[in-house]
């Protein structure tokens, strides 16, 4: 029974609708809440990150200029502060040393000492616990370093340099590094020390990395930029230093801004996309009502009912629903965006603000509650609302309301060995087209992008082991000097599991330019015969032997030098000296927006005058997963120490592929997630439309339950009915999947690598989404066939 209250007629009728019959109304109501509650979601979180992002990281003030050089003094630091649009310059000592983890685990841990720790400026570190300033033999630990370890503040780490000498480091405090970007991704460790306690991890009182900020005003310049980096490469190489690696950076903007904002873009894109879903299933809902309301709209229309009060009060009802689902979505979206952009603080480094509800995604949740419902709405109500009066007190249906026999009908009484429930099914399955398609719609959508959704992730994880291997073998073994490849390679084939090793060598270049404006460039001298790399050429060729000059980059160079083709020829300073080297193809390499080059590494080595020997080799183990390669990298690292090798760092490369397919797969959790509650208002839409085909048909159970019809009977009609419409659904599913697959998977490989991926697929998606759309198909089922069984015979004939 409704409460009575003194109201007028018109919202006695509304009260009416919402409460005779609460199931309608609730299954609305969370189709909409779901979609609401989505886009605040994403929208909330996209509103934090893109402010917090690029504000956290402005505020260490980042380094405009990254160089990892050979070893530099003080002396020189001073020198480049001195050069024009330099603002500030510190230099930093950077060492790679094994940390025990376990009983028998260690972990590579970059230790980096800061000389006048308390008064460092560039890359400011941001305290989290204990002592925010390291005294001598103390370290302070990165956050992430501090969980990946699962020490405390009070501990003590016990280390392993590069010679084998171990020593120990207090934990003294924890801080967090703003400027991380990819390294981050790349499971990169980071401890802080003072530059005292260089003597104490035998490290010589230089400097090994030199960080650079430009004046305020060229800070978001990057061609300014990239000018201040020449003028300090110049003044190193003068100074008798070598410049290995160049990184660039502008100063509000994050190294992995455009990614995240593009991923949240994504996201919000399929939240909006829910709601769409949810007005459909709004404009379903209505347009059963309005056909079981038509006796009431005629009987309004003869006692004066104009037709745009009738709109107005059917668009209430819609404004109704859109409150209610904004109750629940609000404070639930709000809550959810919170816990969405902590947990994308805690993967980026960033420091968020004070937030409790966002105002911005309160507004564009409000217009898309409201709005999309009433306009998925406004053609049902405006159809109804324009029925005649004869019409309507006839019952007659929004379309006509004869049924006549059509070749489908025709067809199904023709069909024989089929059971009297499955032939009745069929019929009420594709009685009402126009419900049916919008139920198909959804659900199809819903099932479409589930499927999807894993083969992205195949997608993208083909592209990260595609994109690793340009810099990846099975383990990379590097050193803090070079070593003969003859020494290297025999010591290494001792050890069980190595089939070879190749030398590599990595230094940086400068691309000298007409206009005196240089570009920084680093180059991987590699033997032309190595099958490590499976470049995907976009012009020309890779590197083959017999290569003397050739050089072979990457697409970054098309940016920065339009009209770059093979052929061309490019003035490149090695070690302080110009040489030409021509063009000889141009290939993908995504992900960084710097310039890359591959050439022959027995030419560049005879450049650097240090023929046959590297600092970087890359072996090739005979079996190559995860555990395997960890193990032998292990035993790699084990064996070169003993030997008084000194070692920088020993990395398998499914680790390293592991550690970023990990922060990928939380990617794809949230496009699981998104998915899931496109599926879960695909559901609502059938357990809707099975709903209203029970009471279309009231009529029709009443004769069958007259003539002997069960309660099993009605029930299996129900359930059948919603199995097929599911089965359809997953038929087009499959089907839309594969262009979605390519869409989405060109969208975040664009915006994690700069480039497409590949188009791939996995089984997996296909049969978990046929296992959850048959339990879907049932859970929606239940209701409407408990309800058909429940009727009385008396209750469905007396039905008008």
């Amino acid at each position: 029974m409704i409460p009575r209250f003194s109201l007028r007629p018109r919202w006695r009728k509304l009260i009416a609708d919402l409460w005779e019959n609460k199931t309608r109304t609730l299954l609305v109501v969370i189709s909409i809440a779901i979609g609401v509650f989505a886009v605040g979601t994403i929208s909330g979180a996209y509103v934090i990150i893109a402010h917090d992002m690029s504000a956290s990281f402005a505020a260490s003030n980042p380094a405009n200029i990254e160089l990892r050089v050979t070893d530099i003094d003080e002396g020189l630091v001073k020198a480049v502060r001195r050069l024009d649009g330099v603002q500030e310059a510190e230099g930093r000592r950077t060492v790679n040393v094994r940390v025990k983890a376990g009983p028998d685990e260690w972990k590579q841990l970059e230790v980096v000492a800061i000389p006048n720790y308390e008064n460092s400026v560039i890359n400011q570190l941001l305290p989290q616990l204990g002592s925010s300033i390291p005294g001598e033999k103390q370290t302070i630990l990165e956050k992430q370093a501090m969980l990946s370890l699962g020490v405390q503040v009070g501990d003590v780490l016990d280390i392993e340099l590069a010679d084998g000498t171990r020593r120990t480091l207090e934990v003294t405090g924890t801080a967090m590094d703003r400027t991380a970007g990819y390294d981050r991704f790349m499971g990169r460790m980071s401890a802080y020390v003072d530059e005292e306690t260089l003597d104490w991890l035998r490290q010589p009182q230089t400097y090994n990395q030199l960080l650079v900020t430009v004046s305020a005003a060229d800070a978001d310049d990057m061609d300014a930029i990239d000018a201040v980096a020449e003028r300090v490469t110049d003044q190193i190489e003068k100074a008798g230093g070598i410049v290995v690696r160049t990184e660039l950076a502008e100063r509000h903007t994050h190294p992995l801004g455009s990614i995240v904002t593009a991923l949240l873009g994504v996201l919000l894109v399929l939240g909006i996309l829910v709601v769409f879903l949810s007005g459909s299933l709004i404009s379903n809902t209505l347009s059963a009502l309005l056909f079981q309301q038509l006796r009431q709209i005629g009987v309004m229309k003869l006692v004066g009912g104009r037709s745009s009060q009738i709109n107005l009060q059917y668009i209430l009802l819609i404004l109704v629903f859109g409150i209610l689902a904004l109750a629940l979505a609000i404070p639930t979206g709000s809550w959810a965006a919170l816990a969405l952009s902590n947990l994308a603080a805690e993967i980026l480094n960033v420091q968020l603000g004070s937030y409790s509800i966002i105002p911005l995604a309160v507004v564009f949740q409000i217009i898309v509650g409201l709005g999309i419902p009433v306009l998925s709405g406004l053609q049902p109500v405006m159809r109804g609302s324009r029925i005649s009066v004869q019409k309507a007190l006839q019952a007659g249906a929004i379309e006509d309301a004869t049924e006549k026999k059509n070749w489908f009908d025709r067809w199904l009484e023709s069909l024989r060995g089929f059971s009297r429930p499955l032939l009745l099914s069929l019929r009420n399955t594709f009685r009402r087209k126009g419900r049916l398609i919008l139920t198909l719609f959804n659900l199809t959508l819903g099932g479409a992008i589930f499927i999807a959704v894993f083969n992205v992730q195949i997608a993208l994880n083909q592209k990260v082991e595609q994109t690793t291997k340009y810099f990846m073998a099975d383990v990379n073994l590097d050193f803090e000097r070079s070593y003969r490849l003859d020494q290297v390679t025999t010591l290494a084939a001792t050890v069980p599991g190595v089939e070879r090793v190749e030398g590599w060598m990595i230094t940086g270049g400068e691309v000298v330019r007409d206009t005196g404006s240089n570009a920084n460039v680093t180059i991987f001298g590699i033997p032309p015969q190595s099958d490590l790399i499976v470049p995907n050429m976009m012009q020309g060729r890779w590197v083959v032997p017999g290569d003397e000059n050739a050089i072979t980059v990457n697409e970054e160079f098309l940016t920065r030098f339009p009209g770059i083709q093979p052929g061309d020829r490019l003035r490149l300073k090695i070690n302080g000296k110009e040489k030409d080297w021509v063009v000889v193809g141009i290939f993908q390499y995504a992900g960084l927006d710097e310039l890359f080059a591959y050439v022959n590494y027995d030419y560049l080595s005879r450049l650097m005058v240090m023929p046959n020997q590297a600092t970087s080799f890359r072996v090739v183990s005979t079996q190559h997963d995860t555990d395997f390669q960890v193990a032998l990298s292990r035993r790699l690292d084990t064996v070169f120490r003993e030997q008084g090798y000194k070692v920088s760092e020993v990395k398998a490369g499914k680790a390293t592929q592991d550690s970023i397919i990990e922060y990928i797969d939380i990617l794809v959790t949230f496009l699981l997630i998104m998915a899931l509650l496109t599926a879960v208002v695909g559901s609502i839409g059938l357990a809707g439309t099975l709903s209203m085909n029970v009471m279309d048909r009231t009529r029709e159970i009443g004769v069958l339950r007259a003539i002997g019809g069960y309660n099993r009977f009605v029930m299996k009609l129900v359930i059948i009915e919603g199995l097929l419409i599911s089965l359809i659904s997953y038929s087009l599913g499959v089907v839309l999947s594969f262009p979605i697959t390519r869409m989405l998977s060109d969208i975040v490989s664009l915006a994690i690598f700069d480039s497409p991926a590949e188009f791939a697929f996995t089984l997996q998606g296909f049969l978990i989404w046929l296992v959850l759309v048959i339990l879907l198909a049932v859970l929606a089922s239940v209701a409407p066939a408990r309800s058909a069984s429940r009727m009385t015979i008396r209750e469905v004939l007396a039905y008008e």
